[in-house]
């Protein structure tokens, strides 16, 4: 047929079973071509949705043209043989401040996304905890348009790798892959409560707090000054346990001494609090030994031997904490004033025998000094005299005066 014409008419809506369907048919194309009854003919229908079913009529006509019935309806799917353009990975980084455990992935979306083929489904993301990953775990997927993701399963220091994929029906296209790793960057709060007191032993502080409460708290951090409340602090102690709420101080301190005190709190990660408000300056008072009395040589006694074994009681000292200890030191001498003292020194317990002999015949005079480490003395109650007479000497030649010879 001479100048004949074909109808192509198409719809995603349903069969095209009627006029009624053929007229409310979305589609439509004219053919104008020659026709020849029983000859198979082809036409490419482009522009179709991907994935999407349409159903197809046909009318034919002559030159006049009259047209026939409608054909039989056929059915058919526009098949997705193209991937979508992938997304373009902007960047991946830690969020802050915070204690970490998020990543924050952002991109730019696929040029099939909205444009292009606008077949984009949505996008997934990808992670991996080495770079040479050969298979990535699916962590979410996101809508169509998406271009940012927060990742909030991460661990603090620990690095991942991300890629992001755009999807259609068919397919999906993977973005680079660039890598990130999560960091505390939040500091714990400072130590409240802080206070400085003397437990009266002469040779420590105590310095307690209130406890930090945070999950990542790792310990604490104890600082002392001795000039001021704002001035030369140091560091005095390693970490102190989390689980800590107080610190006996014995360092270098001196008697008569203010020092000042504050606190830090550090978390897991080393972040490091503000140093604590609540600074407190107390002082070490050193009190001397308590009184004692001195037990052997007896007073005014006299000994058989002259390898004198001295003896007196224990002075106790009212500081006898950590650090803090009594010493002795005895005096002994053949002069009431000491002035030609000998001493012992250093003497660990209330007993000392001395290693040689003293002089025999002689009366002497002994006392103990008991001392501690920060130089509080107290001196023994008394002074005590004895006597060597070991040899007993005949007395000396002597002559008679009255009455005389004659």
């Amino acid at each position: 047929i001479v100048g004949g014409k074909y109808e192509i008419k198409y719809t995603t809506t349903g069969h095209i079973t009627d006029e009624s369907g053929w007229d409310a048919a979305e589609y439509s194309i004219i053919l104008n071509t020659n026709t020849s009854p029983g000859n198979l003919e082809t036409y490419n229908v482009t522009g179709l949705l991907f994935n999407l079913t349409y159903y197809f009529a046909v009318k034919t006509a002559d030159e006049v043209p009259n047209w026939s019935s409608l054909s039989s309806t056929a059915s058919a799917m526009a098949a997705d043989l193209t991937a979508p353009g992938a997304p373009s990975l902007l960047t991946a980084l830690n969020v802050d401040p915070d204690q970490g455990g998020e990543i924050y992935i952002e991109w730019t979306v696929s040029s099939d996304d909205g444009s292009g083929q606008n077949d984009v489904n949505g996008y997934r993301i990808y992670r991996a905890t080495y770079s040479d990953d050969t298979s990535y775990d699916l962590m979410n997927t996101l809508s169509p348009g998406t271009t940012y993701y927060f990742d909030s399963t991460v661990s603090c220091g620990t690095t991942y790798y991300y890629k992001v994929a755009a999807y259609d029906n068919s397919y999906e296209t993977a973005s680079e892959i660039k890598s990130a790793y999560s960091i505390d960057e939040l500091a714990p709060a400072a130590p409240i409560n802080v206070i400085a007191s003397n437990p009266g032993d002469g040779a420590s502080l105590e310095v307690s707090w209130t406890a930090n409460t945070e999950a990542d708290l790792n310990g604490y951090y104890l600082y002392r000054s001795s000039e001021s409340a704002t001035e030369d602090f140091i560091k005095i102690n390693g970490l102190i346990a989390n689980d800590t709420d107080y610190y006996r101080d014995t360092y270098s301190l001196e008697v008569e001494t203010s020092y000042w005190y504050k606190i830090q709190s550090v978390d897991t990660n080393s972040n490091i609090s503000d140093f604590s408000q609540a600074d407190k300056s107390v002082c070490i008072v050193n009190d001397s030994p308590d009184a004692f009395g001195l037990l052997q040589p007896l007073a005014d006694a006299t000994t058989a031997w002259l390898k004198i074994g001295f003896d007196w009681q224990t002075a106790t000292d009212p500081n006898s904490g950590a650090g803090d200890y009594v010493r002795y030191e005895l005096w002994y001498s053949s002069y009431s004033n000491f002035a030609a003292k000998q001493f012992e020194t250093d003497i660990t317990t209330s007993m000392f025998t001395l290693a040689g002999d003293i002089q025999d015949n002689t009366t002497w005079w002994w006392k103990v000094m008991a001392y501690d480490l920060y130089d509080g003395i107290r001196w023994s109650d008394t002074t005590r005299l004895f006597w060597t007479n070991v040899i007993n000497d005949t007395p000396t030649v002597f002559g008679l005066s009255v009455p005389s010879d004659g």
